[in-house]
């Protein structure tokens, strides 16, 4: 990472060394919402983003507005899962927030 501040370079980078999943091609994606559908029809209600802003927004939009509604043997009908992001900041201005769930916000330190 050179910049922080380019959303370009953020999203597209090798974050320490580790590979992009590639949350824009199809398969991808399906493979990720078939996980996620797994864990809610075992129950879980909830998931945290990591790193989130170095996703694409519309990748994890894509992900999100796919996912099943909450198992009925445990949640009212039609509740979605509670999902929010996970944003450490590195740089002064708490920037790349993704208004899609959520977020919590890591500026600590900061001055």
């Amino acid at each position: 990472m050179q910049d922080y501040g380019d959303a370009i370079q953020v999203r597209n980078c090798r974050l320490v060394g580790l590979r992009d999943l590639k949350g824009d091609i199809g398969w991808v994606r399906e493979r990720i919402v078939a996980y996620l559908n797994q864990l809610i029809d075992w129950g879980v209600a909830g998931f945290r983003v990591d790193a989130a802003k170095h996703m694409w927004p519309r990748d994890l939009y894509d992900i999100l507005k796919t996912v099943h509604h909450l198992n009925t043997s445990w949640f009212p009908a039609n509740t979605t899962p509670f999902v929010y992001q996970e944003v450490r900041n590195t740089s002064s201005s708490c920037s790349y927030i993704i208004a899609l769930t959520k977020v919590t916000l890591n500026c600590s330190g900061l001055q």
